[in-house]
């Protein structure tokens, strides 16, 4: 007898169920029994991704607000206006007011100077003017009698105008007679000068005496030195 063969069954691969469609024909099978939940799991997946989305939103944005403050950089370049601030008084700086990148409004006191100084001047200048009144006040007392005795200093004075006035007027006669004098010596001198010149040629001829014409040089002389001391006198009377 010939042996019996036993035949073996095929053996499908599932990749060859699913390219002849049976495979999704019997998922179908498998799942419609229970598959009535898949439909409430997809409503539940959106709610937790837009849960996550709403948090890295909101996460972003606390993160930008905390970092946007700060700068970290190697090699940084800074575009912005520098208004330079200068106190109309000089001192010692006791308290900042601000800090760094604080936005302030007009009138906003930066920082405070130290007062000691300028207290001590306040009340120096006070001193002196409660002096300066204290001056005031006595000279005020002592007006009259400075009144009475400027008039005496006045009068005084006027009387010495008077005597100068006097004096200038006599002065001014002098340089008149001087100056008289003068023209007087000056004529003199001419005439001696000339006389001289005669003279000379006299006794060149022999014509008069060596005596005459010695008294002639004299005379010249004279007359000469009386004309210079009448022009330092109208010098010294002008003067």
């Amino acid at each position: 007898m010939a042996p019996k063969t036993e035949l073996e069954p095929n053996r499908v691969s599932a990749r060859e169920l699913e390219g002849l469609g049976v495979g999704d024909e019997s998922r179908a099978a498998e799942g419609s029994p229970s598959g009535a939940g898949a439909p409430a799991a997809k409503p539940r997946r959106s709610v937790a991704w837009v849960a996550l989305a709403c948090a890295l939103a909101v996460g972003s944005i606390l993160l930008w607000r905390h970092y946007a403050q700060w700068e970290s950089t190697d090699d940084a370049e800074i575009d912005g206006h520098i208004y330079p601030i200068s106190a109309r008084v000089s001192g010692h700086i006791i308290a900042v007011n601000v800090e760094n990148n604080q936005y302030v409004e007009k009138g906003t006191v930066l920082v405070a100077l130290d007062p000691t100084d300028y207290q001590v001047a306040l009340e120096r200048a006070e001193a002196q003017l409660a002096d300066a009144e204290a001056s005031a006040q006595a000279a005020r007392a002592g007006v009259p009698i400075t009144s009475i005795t400027t008039s005496s200093q006045e009068s005084a004075a006027q009387a010495d105008v008077d005597s100068a006035e006097a004096a200038v007027a006599a002065a001014e006669k002098q340089v008149l007679a001087a100056k008289a004098r003068l023209q007087e010596a000056e004529a003199n001198n001419v005439k001696a000068q000339a006389d001289l010149r005669r003279y000379q040629q006299l006794v060149g001829k022999q014509e008069i005496s060596e005596q005459q014409y010695d008294q002639a040089v004299a005379a010249a002389k004279t007359s000469a030195a009386a004309a210079a001391a009448a022009q330092a006198a109208v010098t010294a009377a002008e003067q």
